[in-house]
């Protein structure tokens, strides 16, 4: 056995040291985002929301795959966006798979400053998928995880915003619970978040909303006083907000008729009903107009209502009710369906039908029962103490990391001073061999070098003698074809001449063909540079079956294509043209007249896969492992008696093997054929 020298046994012990203490950071390849590109692809998403849903989604995917190269933050915003559209429309499994993806984008970049908050907001996306999926205690770990995932700051101020969203799940969260007075109080942090890092000009909108649950959440509690200045707070924010377009001025009108119709309930609440009814309208005049928040509109017609069956005024009330009933399917939530349940029952109680009034409070009482059944597991959780247990799992988890990086460190001591040792001994030991071992190894390298020269001139020497012969049969063979034509179409010809010179030019022309698919086969072979270009295979095969329409046409053939999805690769064009149209010229070739080959692709998230589809002969059982090999075994005539050389397939697996593809077929005997082949994507 030979034993390195010391510079070599040096270096060993160098990589052994150091090698682990890189970080794998170091390799890792800077993404580019492109912002501006994929807000503009969002902002035309959601105007085509309004009218085509489903169609909205396949704009955005057609769009983003016209991205190049997109970054970790242009995946995110993809991952995202889709969450959110699964999200709205409930459905929450779906959306999960998207949370799922958009945190495993960022969780490698979670660090960096660019995606830190990202990472964060991804982990509060998903927790509120999972909390409509009522999987609440893992919810409050993803919340925790979110708050606990933003990288330490001394500025209290870096990421207000986010510090907002996450205080408001919560306050969300309680008020849900009915702890009201948690509720305000977790809005009122916040408020804070913002209001103390003077975010109170373009953050409008959340402080207003939040003010106004605020005092909701106080409504609820019974402390009346409370929510009203709360209210009054909301209104002066609003009346002093200056919008900056039309769009702007209709979100703060709409937000001033929710105020309005909720300061109205503080005054029912009171007794002072006729400030009450006035506020109700107010609030109804704003959001009833055309466009506007018709929700809530209905939601206040509901509490006007209800003043009307209080103050004697049913007949009011029933005109009124009547055209919340018409209105209510698609514009009220859940819960305000419960209400108006209820408000249906008291109207009935009001004009005397008992037997109606008794029905609906059944129902009323029923639905109760059955929601409180469904909320029984959010009742019986408490994020705060699930934050505290997770607080100190985190802290027990950290005590045990720094352990186990001391045990680490004096492992690497250990380690460190062993490898001391043997470096030591291997310097001694080589030291006295390495004299003898390198006259050993010249003489050894003199040796190999002289094989691989000989090895080399002898490959080079039967490429060139190849090429030569190749060349010398292509030029007499198309002059023997050429002539052989002529002679065929000049007059007074025997049959027996005009027999044998039609041999001669068929034989002539398929010694032609085979020399071409021996060139073809050579060229593969040799080494070439890299002639890759970025191609729409889309548009590649289209031209291949354009090119090859004819000879289909021959055998009163069809080509049909399918998806027509288009797909990015870096190929090189004129090999990957030449193995489309081996295996749609081989489908023509070995199909019966008036039959169909389907042309196919589709796009995974790594690779395109293509697949020539034909109604032929198939492949025997016998030949099916040699398909691919260079054998002539395999070779067979046509439908239509067209031979074969065997070469078309084996050149066609070099090249689709060369480009980083792979290329294999599915048959039975009698019933065609189905070849594939895949390559990267971009």
């Amino acid at each position: 056995m030979l034993i390195p020298g010391p510079k070599k046994i040096g270096q060993l012990i160098f990589l052994l040291l150091i090698v682990p203490l890189c970080s794998c950071n170091f390799f890792a390849v800077k993404n580019t985002d492109h912002p501006d590109q994929l807000n503009a692809i969002i902002a035309r998403v959601d105007e085509l929301c309004k009218t085509d849903l489903s169609g909205s989604i396949a704009y955005f995917d057609t769009e983003f795959s016209k991205i190049p190269k997109p970054g970790v933050g242009d995946l995110y915003s993809k991952y995202s966006f889709k969450q959110s559209f699964y999200f709205t429309q409930g459905n929450y499994p779906k959306a999960l798979l998207f949370a799922d993806s958009a945190l495993n984008i960022l969780q490698p970049h979670s660090a960096e400053k660019e995606y830190n908050v990202l990472y964060a907001e991804a982990h509060l996306d998903k927790g509120d998928v999972l909390f409509k999926l009522k999987r609440f205690n893992e919810a409050y770990l993803e919340f925790y995880e979110g708050k606990t995932s933003i990288l330490p700051s001394e500025n209290e101020c870096d990421h207000p915003l986010f510090f907002f969203n996450f205080n408001k799940r919560l306050a969300d969260i309680s008020y849900g619970m009915g702890r009201f007075l948690d509720a305000a109080a977790w809005h009122k942090r916040s408020i804070s978040a913002l209001q103390n890092c003077g975010h109170i000009v373009d953050q409008v909108g959340n402080l207003q909303g939040s003010l106004d649950n605020i005092a909701l959440s106080y409504s609820n509690a019974g402390k009346l006083d409370s929510a009203m200045y709360y209210y009054k707070q909301a209104l002066e924010l609003l009346n002093a907000a200056r919008p900056k377009d039309s769009i702007e001025k209709k979100n703060i009108d709409e937000a001033r008729g929710v105020v309005l119709g909720n300061q109205g309930t503080v005054y029912f609440k009171q007794g002072k009903l006729a400030l009450a009814e006035d506020m109700f309208k107010q609030g109804i005049a704003i959001n009833s107009q055309k466009q506007y928040d018709a929700g809530d509109a209905l939601v206040t017609n509901m509490k006007l209502v209800e003043l009307y069956l209080k103050t004697n005024r049913v007949s009011q009330g029933g005109q009124l009710l009547k055209r919340i009933n018409t209105g209510s399917d698609t514009l009220l939530t859940a819960q305000y369906k419960l209400q108006l349940l209820l408000l249906n029952a008291n109207y009935a109680d009001a004009i005397g039908n008992t037997a109606k009034a008794n029905v609906l409070l059944q129902q009323y009482i029923a639905q109760v029962n059955k929601l409180e059944t469904e909320n029984k597991g959010l009742m019986s959780t408490d994020f705060s103490k699930q934050f505290e247990l997770l607080k100190r799992q985190y802290d027990l988890n950290d005590l045990k990391k720094k352990d186990q990086r001391k045990d680490f460190f004096l492992c690497g001591v250990i380690v460190i001073c062993l490898l001391g040792v043997l470096l030591i001994y291997l310097l001694l030991k080589s030291s006295r061999q390495e004299k003898a071992n390198v006259h050993q190894t010249t003489l050894y390298n003199k040796q190999l070098k002289m094989t691989l020269d000989a090895l080399e001139k002898s490959n080079q020497d039967n490429a060139q003698l190849l090429g030569m012969v190749v060349h010398d049969l292509k030029n007499p063979l198309t002059a023997i074809y050429s002539v052989s034509a002529i002679m065929t179409s000049d007059e007074g010809r025997t049959e027996d001449d005009l027999e044998m010179l039609e041999i001669i030019k068929v034989s002539s022309k398929k010694m032609n063909l085979l020399i071409h698919d021996l060139l073809a086969a050579k060229t593969t072979n040799d080494p070439v540079g890299d002639g890759k270009v970025t191609t729409d295979l889309r548009e590649l095969l289209q031209e291949s079956i354009s090119l090859l329409q004819y000879r289909a046409e021959e055998k009163k053939q069809r080509i049909i294509i399918g998806n027509m999805q288009s797909c990015l690769v870096h190929i090189d064009k004129n090999s990957i043209w030449r193995v489309i149209n081996n295996l749609i010229v081989n489908s023509i070739k070995f199909s019966a007249e008036q039959t169909i080959i389907n042309l196919d692709w589709k796009c995974t998230d790594k690779e395109v896969i293509v697949s020539v589809k034909d109604q032929g002969i198939g492949i025997p059982a016998e030949f099916q492992d040699k398909i691919f090999q260079l054998s002539t075994e395999t070779k067979r005539t046509g439908t239509a008696g067209e031979e074969t050389f065997g070469l078309g397939l084996f050149i066609s697996r070099q090249i689709i093997e060369e480009q980083g593809g792979k290329i294999w077929f599915k048959s039975k005997p009698g019933k065609g054929a189905t070849f594939y082949f895949s390559l990267p994507l971009v």
